[in-house]
């Protein structure tokens, strides 16, 4: 098949006319193909309750939580996850400043999560459990308080939300990542390269003094010789230890800045003192060894990993007329509070 060679010619006016046109179809187009503009760069809108932060697709004005007991998600506003968080990892009854702190703990989390979602969520921003932060309604809240205290309490947890609404931790201007927070500590938290094998700069091993009056800041265990080598050489095929040395066989080998147990010798074995925390189920890795008639006791100090904000510490601060914002400068260092719509995000 032939075709006729066809000649169009176009006015100078349909082009004047056209080129706008073509510049607003295309230009974007070749943009979005091009380059994306870097996340670092953006910033977000403030929290209001209808507006919508959108950094790539994500939506910073909810959270979606994933029900363990139920294997259900419900989808809330990100300032009730805090309070619902704030719910289930501090006591009501702590001062109003440490839960100011740790509601900015909690919601900066939240952010994190939602750019980088739970793997045990199913789908899910968060789980609701400690494995992400405990999170609870509150009716479930309420049921387990006292009925005379209840709404008192309730009240307050809201206060210390609405008191700090939209405050994150940033870093160079930066969200924090890693906004640990654990129970109590011994004396002084631990360095995150210690426990996380990654060093963070707001992460470092600080004095918090006081934690004395909280009730697991000291704890111990015994077990029969016999169970202890059971347990270990069962975990360390390699340790080959035996009941009748086991007094000479276990020695702390070295410690971390912060003073919990970095290695301890097991037999043939060298483990971290964090592995030897996880087998034993002990509340921290900041422990000694006694032996007797009866086995071995094993003493720990503070509650929980301790890395970054103690919330008794915190609570024991709050007390003696600290205001949250320096409660968290205390904890993680070089930070700074920053409304939402200021904080930039690296990949």
């Amino acid at each position: 098949m032939r075709f006729k060679k066809i000649n169009i010619k176009i006015s100078k006016k349909i082009i004047i006319f056209l080129l706008p046109i073509l510049v607003l179809i295309f230009v974007p187009s070749i943009i979005l193909v091009w380059g994306k503009v870097p996340l670092n760069s953006l910033n977000f809108d403030k929290l209001g309750e209808q507006e919508s932060k959108q950094v790539e697709g994500k939506d910073f004005s909810k959270v979606t939580v994933y029900k363990t007991k139920t294997g259900t998600t419900e989808k809330v506003d990100l300032e009730v996850y805090v309070l619902g968080v704030l719910s289930g990892e501090m006591p009501a009854a702590f001062d109003e400043e440490a839960l100011k702190a740790q509601a900015v703990a909690a919601r900066t989390f939240a952010m994190k999560r939602i750019l980088y979602p739970c793997t045990e969520a199913k789908g899910a921003d968060v789980c609701d459990t400690v494995h992400c932060q405990v999170f609870m309604s509150k009716e479930d809240r309420v049921s387990k308080w006292d009925k005379d205290k209840s709404e008192e309490y309730w009240k307050k947890l809201e206060d210390a939300v609405s008191a700090t609404k939209g405050k994150v931790l940033t870093y160079n201007g930066e969200l924090v990542l890693y906004p640990q927070f654990f129970s109590t500590s011994w004396g002084k938290t631990e360095d995150a390269e210690a426990v996380l094998s990654t060093a963070l700069p707001y992460l470092q091993s600080v004095d918090s003094p006081g934690e004395e009056v909280a009730p697991k800041f000291k704890s111990s265990i015994t077990i029969s010789s016999k169970e202890f080598v059971e347990k270990i050489n069962n975990k360390y095929k390699e340790a080959k230890l035996a009941v009748n040395n086991i007094k000479d066989s276990i020695k702390i080998v070295s410690k971390n800045p912060g003073g919990s147990v970095n290695e301890v010798k097991v037999g043939g074995v060298t483990i971290k003192g964090t592995e030897f925390r996880s087998l034993l189920s002990l509340n921290s890795a900041n422990f000694t060894f006694s032996f007797s008639n009866k086995g071995i006791e094993i003493q720990s100090f503070g509650y929980g990993h301790g890395v970054g904000m103690s919330q008794w510490g915190a609570n024991v601060m709050a007390k003696s007329g600290v205001k949250y914002e320096d409660i968290l400068k205390h904890y993680y260092k070089g930070i700074e509070l920053k409304d939402v719509s200021e904080v930039k995000i690296s990949k």
